[in-house]
């Protein structure tokens, strides 16, 4: 076999096995891993100058997650990226017989936000992701049947 052959046959087998590794590592993070990288804890009050919030798919809104010593009973916002108001402190707040739900847990990760709340019979869990530049999607779940409020708050004055 001449050296030209040769060449060849080595530079697929380095190449093979190149893109082998290289799928490998795709697979070694999950969204997990990168849990609170960003810090988007804030409960607006309609003045103070957004520092970060969950945006994603190009979208021009955003929102946050309630600062722990100021619950809103959901997420915060929308916030307009584009004018750099709140229309509102939170859009939507769960509430239960006792009031507004209290949080349990809530992190960003790449992708989403979450939220767990508790009730008087148990938990639900929010979260929010973008479905494309101008559509944000709640998901609400519990672990049993729940009776809640959903209280649709007044959007904020400029």
């Amino acid at each position: 076999m001449n050296n030209r052959y040769k060449t060849i046959i080595l530079l697929i087998t380095t190449l093979w096995c190149g893109i082998g590794q290289c799928l490998e590592a795709v697979n070694l993070f999950k969204c997990e891993d990168f849990e609170n990288i960003i810090n988007i804890r804030l409960t607006p009050t309609g003045k103070e100058r957004l520092t970060g919030c969950f945006s994603d798919q190009g979208a021009w809104m955003g929102f946050t997650i309630p600062e722990t010593d100021k619950p809103t009973g959901g997420f915060c916002g929308p916030f307009s990226i584009n004018s750099r108001q709140w229309f509102a402190t939170s859009l939507l707040a769960l509430k239960d017989s006792k009031g507004q739900l209290k949080t349990i847990t809530s992190n960003y990760t790449p992708g989403k936000i979450a939220m767990s709340l508790q009730t008087e019979k148990g938990v639900v869990n929010e979260e929010i992701i973008f479905a494309d530049s101008r559509t944000a999607l709640l998901k609400i779940t519990g672990n049993e049947e729940h009776t809640i409020a959903l209280q649709l708050l007044s959007l904020m004055k400029t």
